[in-house]
């Protein structure tokens, strides 16, 4: 099938896309830190993690949405959403408020919330 040459360009071109998807996001991550004003290493102690921790997190490919949550609370983000268009409707999913663990009143018992991929 991607022998073909229309079937492997359509492959290739989505696969591009893919790619700049992840780098869009993955700096999404960092610039949401830094319109906080925040370094690394002071995210990482709100989260009580460490600043490779969060190095981490700016740089995966695909993270749980508790993560996620976990990351825009210590930013100081108020209220998380995603929002997507399905058949030209816009849905909204609210992400769980969270609590960041350090200095600010939360517990959390491992490293980047609840997905067990970022290690401290």
């Amino acid at each position: 099938m991607l022998a073909e040459p229309d079937t492997a360009a359509a492959v290739t071109q989505i696969r591009e896309g893919m790619d700049q998807m992840d780098r869009e996001y993955r700096m999404n991550l960092a610039v949401i830190r830094q319109a906080a004003d925040l370094t690394q290493v002071e995210l990482a102690q709100r989260m009580g993690i460490n600043q490779a921790a969060v190095s981490s997190l700016e740089r995966r490919d695909d993270l749980l949405l508790s993560t996620l949550a976990n990351y825009l609370a210590a930013a100081g983000a108020s209220i998380g959403r995603v929002v997507v268009t399905i058949g030209g409707n816009e849905v909204e999913y609210p992400l769980p408020h969270r609590r960041p663990s350090a200095g600010l009143g939360g517990k959390t018992s491992r490293a980047g919330g609840d997905d067990p991929a970022v290690a401290q």
